[in-house]
């Protein structure tokens, strides 16, 4: 009885390895972290590099930039 018990703890443990370790290759690799920025026309936060800078400011497209400084 205690050979079967020990025969079925040890192929549980093989399985909860092999399914943890197949898990862990089918992970995506994580994206790098990016700066996110506020727009100053309209308060949308977006990725710093999506984003249109000028004079330390940063816009979600260049016709907020535009409005923004018709003002």
């Amino acid at each position: 009885m205690g050979k079967i018990l020990l025969l079925a703890i040890a192929v549980w443990l093989v399985f909860v390895i092999l399914k943890r370790y197949r898990a862990s290759i089918k992970r995506p690799p994580r994206a790098a972290a990016e700066d996110m920025v506020r727009c100053a026309a309209c308060g949308l936060h977006l990725p710093k590099s999506d984003s249109v800078a000028k004079n330390n400011l940063y816009y979600c497209s260049v016709a907020h930039l535009e409005q923004n400084h018709e003002r």
